[in-house]
């Protein structure tokens, strides 16, 4: 666990807006080697025990405008962003990650499928789009 919370934790975008656990991605990345062993334990222990924090469950909505809307009196010219609490994200990565290579150890996933694997791209699509044509003409 501890390798992948340094590895989240270094991927992290340093110029996000602060989270609603205020918690700069700057400063999580900056700490990562101190904050790695303390985040690993609650991430393993939450995982054990089947428990979801509820700080873990805390966001901020902000709405904000969509540029060149002529009439700001409607909905559909706003957007709305959601900040996520920063550890969550982190522990959902790790939690996402794991499925997705657990996933592809047991070979659950269809050869099609070229979104988020790794050693397939845009080019694996297009070849497998080519073979298949070539066998249906």
């Amino acid at each position: 666990m501890l390798d992948n919370v340094l590895a989240v934790l270094k991927k992290l975008p340093a110029n996000k807006a602060p989270s609603p656990d205020s918690l700069a991605n700057a400063l999580l990345k900056g700490c990562r080697e101190t904050l790695a062993p303390l985040l690993s334990r609650i991430f393993t222990t939450c995982l054990d025990i089947g428990y979801y924090l509820r700080l873990f469950k805390e966001s901020i909505t902000v709405v904000l405008r969509k540029p060149q809307k002529l009439d700001y009196s409607k909905l559909g010219a706003y957007r709305p962003i959601a900040l996520l609490n920063m550890l969550a994200r982190t522990l959902k990565a790790i939690v996402a990650k794991r499925m997705s290579k657990e996933a592809e150890r047991r070979d659950l996933l269809p050869k099609t499928q070229m979104g988020a694997q790794p050693g397939r791209s845009t080019i694996s699509a297009l070849d497998l789009s080519t073979y298949t044509t070539s066998f249906t003409r």
